[in-house]
């Protein structure tokens, strides 16, 4: 999903032009892998108390709700908001964040593309050991093209 698209869905997204600032940043750290790091984890069972829902429950429970059904007037109805997405201008991000005065870094970088960050979140093969401690990665000091290579063979 694009940051226009994001603009055209926001009200069925509930997304506003805070949630747009933030998104156009988060694409590039996805990209990257960055939320890959550490998981899965033990969150759901430590909060909620419960064994999380695995991928084809969910998948299967959205696939029968009544307002995921396939019509004719659904249908056309995303093909003339995916329209919009090339016709709707997107907001001007940049003059929004300095009107909220939005810290701007000297030198950013994205997380995933810093050694010291990497190094501080590698999950450790023990999920119970301390797994934000300084571990050795021999995959933090490659380029992100070469990472994105490693996912897709590990």
């Amino acid at each position: 999903m694009s940051v226009r698209a994001v603009r055209v869905f926001a009200k069925q997204l509930g997304a506003d032009m805070f949630y747009e600032s933030g998104f156009r940043h988060f694409l590039p750290e996805n990209a990257l892998g960055t939320w890959e790091i550490g998981g899965p984890t033990t969150h759901v069972r430590d909060v909620a108390g419960v064994e999380p829902e695995d991928f084809l429950t969910i998948a299967r429970r959205y696939v029968n709700a009544a307002d995921t059904r396939r019509t004719a007037g659904k249908v056309l109805r995303q093909i003339g908001r995916l329209m919009l997405i090339g016709l709707v201008p997107a907001h001007r991000l940049d003059r929004f964040d300095r009107r909220q005065q939005h810290p701007q870094p000297a030198q950013p970088r994205f997380s995933g593309e810093s050694v010291v960050w990497r190094n501080e979140h590698t999950a450790s093969g023990d999920p119970t050991h301390y797994r934000f401690g300084a571990i050795k990665d021999p995959s933090a000091s490659v380029a992100p093209t070469q990472l994105w290579d490693r996912r897709l063979s590990s």
